[in-house]
């Protein structure tokens, strides 16, 4: 899973209430919005922080309708860190590539990593671990999933109250 969505569909509502979408819209949008919004603070929180950048690149999309929405990590790591990779992915086979040298010096700096061969450098180390990464992979850490999990039933909520409101005023 490298996106949460949802999506409002006007289309299965009665014909009645289909004819006063501007209605709809106006008490249905802000919690499907809401909602949305909600979601990316918990994929926020929830994602691994080893430099915030995967935390970062997590936005929400509301669609021009109002009716719905996405949240999409930026990197295109996303995937890996949700679903885990090689032995531990979904494939549960070892993909043989190794993550870049770079990105990995960054995250040992980053956490002070210290070799425990005194003859190594970072960048040794680095290499070492990306190989491991490569023989094996990386751990599943879910961060989306889980937001959507935490914030379904309450966005439901709102939004189940937001179409009371609406067939109400188009009743009155």
């Amino acid at each position: 899973m490298s996106r949460l969505s949802m999506t409002v569909d006007p289309g299965a509502l009665p014909f009645t209430l289909r004819n006063a979408l501007p209605t709809f819209k106006k008490h249905v949008g802000p919690p499907v919005s809401r909602t949305v919004l909600m979601m990316q603070r918990s994929a926020r929180r929830k994602a691994p922080k080893a430099m915030s950048v995967l935390t970062n690149s997590i936005f929400a999309t509301m669609a021009l309708d109002g009716l719905g929405g996405e949240v999409t990590p930026g990197v295109d790591y996303a995937e890996a860190v949700e679903d885990g990779t090689g032995l531990w992915g979904p494939d549960k086979t070892a993909s043989g590539k190794m993550p870049p040298i770079e990105s990995i010096e960054d995250w040992i700096k980053v956490r002070r990593v210290v070799p425990d061969q005194p003859h190594m450098d970072t960048r040794d180390l680095a290499f070492v671990i990306a190989r491991a990464i490569a023989a094996r992979g990386t751990a599943p850490q879910p961060y989306l999933q889980p937001a959507f999990d935490e914030e379904r039933p309450a966005g439901e909520k709102r939004i189940y109250r937001g179409i009371k409101k609406a067939v109400r005023e188009l009743e009155s």
